[in-house]
């Protein structure tokens, strides 16, 4: 098929994100678009239909309706957040530091990707997530029955109305800062939730208030893990020193960016 059609309806938009779209829209391999039959009307026309959505500035995966994390494929909208590809890096550093029936909390789930990753990866698992949004909950619940994770859900601002104790605790919470949210892409900005972004002047309110309380909830020497800001991570690391933490690893996004921090609990031999 000849895809020439497609770039000259939305010339400002890069020819990869077309052919993706288009590659989902037709449920056919994206290297491999060329070699298909040319699509029929009704299918030319709902393509056309997203790339105005797509030059409008809606992000792909809001016009799809579903995102990838690990390769699983989980329905989205704009009640949540779009899973990144390099959040991927901090679960899958986390789950190195987990053991086979660790008890797990994610705060802020969103679409439940982080959640329903670690329990598809480590069955075992007993996994909680809260979210303060019922409508990325609902999100998030349905995207685990699709993959037949069993996760115990909870609505809740951080963490959940029980006296349960973590082995670890999970969190990429809203991290951008006043000034940065400003002058966020409009694809961000204008579409995806303000309350899964903005965290304050600085952009660490929600690491100061998770700080405040997750002792109280992590077993001693149980491990907390922050996805944070590409400029935040020394100041994270300075709210950490008189918590009771220490840092067990520093990690970077896929561009090598500072991206995340695993932190441990200081137990009572600590």
């Amino acid at each position: 098929m000849r895809l020439d059609t497609y770039y000259a309806a939305a010339p400002e938009i890069e020819c990869r994100d077309i052919d993706y779209l288009v590659s989902e829209l037709l449920q056919y391999p994206e290297l491999f678009l060329y070699l298909r039959d040319e699509p029929s009307k009704a299918e030319s026309q709902e393509i056309l239909n997203a790339i105005q959505r797509l030059k409008a500035g809606v992000p792909a995966q809001y016009i799809l309706g579903y995102a990838y994390f690990f390769g699983m494929r989980l329905k989205v909208n704009p009640g949540v957040l779009i899973p990144r590809y390099d959040t991927e890096n901090l679960s899958a550093a986390f789950s190195d530091y987990l053991k086979p029936n660790d008890k797990v909390l994610e705060i802020g789930c969103g679409s439940g990707a982080i959640a329903i990753s670690l329990k598809c990866e480590m069955p075992s698992l007993e996994l909680y997530a809260t979210d303060i949004s019922a409508m990325a909950l609902k999100i998030a619940r349905d995207n685990a029955l699709k993959h037949k994770a069993q996760i115990h859900f909870y609505r809740a601002d951080l963490f959940p109305p029980t006296d349960t104790k973590y082995n670890a605790i999970i969190s990429n919470p809203p991290y951008i800062s006043e000034k940065e949210y400003a002058s966020l892409s409009p694809q961000i900005r204008d579409y995806e939730p303000p309350g899964a972004l903005l965290a304050g002047i600085d952009g660490l309110d929600y690491y100061r208030r998770i700080l405040e309380r997750a002792a109280n909830y992590l077993t001693d020497d149980g491990i907390l893990a922050f996805e944070h800001g590409y400029n935040q991570q020394e100041a994270l690391e300075r709210l950490t020193e008189n918590t009771g933490y220490k840092t067990l690893q520093k990690g970077k996004d896929l561009q090598q960016i500072p991206r995340f921090l695993i932190l441990q609990k200081r137990g009572n031999n600590g």
